[in-house]
């Protein structure tokens, strides 16, 4: 657990920093648990198009991976919106 290094007697503006560092933080964990579980989909899917493919149904595949590949873009974007979190915090 957090425990904060302020007093009760430090400025708001001080305090208004750490919560708000707090809250970027968070933020960013979110962000990078979203993108992996979004990375986690989409080799599922890509598990599940190659299955398609072996079985003769080549549309269904290339639906799929097209589905795949932008879970992935999704991911990236997950990835740098944290990684700017935490850049300009």
């Amino acid at each position: 657990m957090y425990k904060s290094a302020l007093s009760p007697h430090d400025a708001p503006e001080k305090v208004l920093a750490e919560v708000q560092g707090m809250a970027n933080s968070e933020i960013s964990l979110i962000l990078r648990k979203k993108a992996v579980e979004a990375v986690h989909e989409s080799t599922e899917m890509l598990k599940q198009e190659f299955k398609l493919l072996k079985s003769g149904n080549p549309q269904q595949a290339e639906d799929l991976q097209k589905a795949a590949r932008a879970k992935r873009y999704n991911s990236m974007w997950l990835m740098r919106k944290a990684n700017k979190i935490e850049r300009d915090s």
